[in-house]
């Protein structure tokens, strides 16, 4: 096993031969606030999971990855031997295409042109952190890289013109699903895996409410919400998800009421 990311919360575990991660949360952390978060992952996936079947042709391009199984703080010992945790759960595992495996982030918010290009490391020294800084080589091999922060001359080199152009359309998706779970989307993680899907994890600050979809790119770092034709591919997206799924309302299907007509039988005499 080998510890890949790390933060206040806990750290993720890879476990490379099964395709897969475990994300151990720090004792300090409730475990309920834990299954929160797991609970949210569900069922944005099973969402997710059923959009995908009535659109087949997104199979290829998007990506939630599937969580497995939640671990409480009493099968952490027997199974994975660390002290001071919560709990835990597991999922798959998103992989990069990076010869060193950190996770590349898309950004096209042009409010954050000091992110483009920038390795972040989580936990280089003590905190606080400071992104600003450029780190040499010595320090990067110090550290434990969160990600790589992509802008959008680095995402249309990575991902190709086709799918960059529809970058804002496939968030849209994403946070419809979201949406349409029954959560309000805050802080997600969107990246490029190896096989050049747009992926969406890290549900951790998801929270349940009834908002409006226009709310809820506000304070994201993702998109820039002032391009009036990025915002209206965004748009179709989300509303793509509000059509596919319209009988759906937070991960539960509407239940419709039938009724059966009774054929009358006559009396034999």
């Amino acid at each position: 096993m080998e510890v890949i990311g790390s933060g206040g919360y806990g750290i993720v575990i890879d476990i490379p031969d099964e395709n897969r991660v475990i994300k151990i949360f720090k004792g300090h952390v409730c475990e309920t606030d834990a299954r929160k978060e797991y609970d949210a992952h569900l069922k944005i996936y099973t969402i997710f999971n059923r959009f995908i079947q009535l659109n087949p042709k997104f199979n290829s391009i998007l990506y939630i990855p599937k969580p497995i199984e939640f671990k409480s703080c009493s099968d952490l010992g027997e199974c994975y031997g660390f002290l001071d945790v919560s709990c835990a759960y597991v999922m798959e595992k998103v992989t990069s295409a990076r010869p060193d495996q950190i996770q590349e982030h898309l950004i096209l918010n042009e409010d954050n042109p000091h992110l483009f290009g920038k390795i972040f490391c989580a936990d280089y020294k003590k905190p606080p952190f400071n992104i600003d800084v450029i780190l040499s080589k010595e320090q990067k091999n110090e550290c434990k890289p969160r990600g790589a922060f992509l802008g959008p001359e680095l995402i249309q080199r990575r991902i190709g013109k086709d799918l960059f152009s529809n970058l804002p359309y496939f968030i849209g998706i994403f946070y419809g699903i979201v949406l349409k779970s029954g959560y309000h989307p805050i802080d997600l993680e969107i990246v490029v895996d190896r096989d050049n899907r747009i992926c969406m994890y890290d549900f951790g600050k998801v929270y349940e409410g009834e908002k409006e979809y226009k709310e809820a790119i506000n304070i994201d770092m993702y998109l820039p919400v002032d391009v009036s034709e990025e915002m209206e591919k965004y748009q179709k997206g989300v509303e793509l998800v509000n059509q596919t799924l319209k009988n759906i309302n937070g991960g539960r299907r509407k239940r419709v009421r039938r009724t059966r007509k009774r054929h009358s039988r006559k009396r034999r005499v």
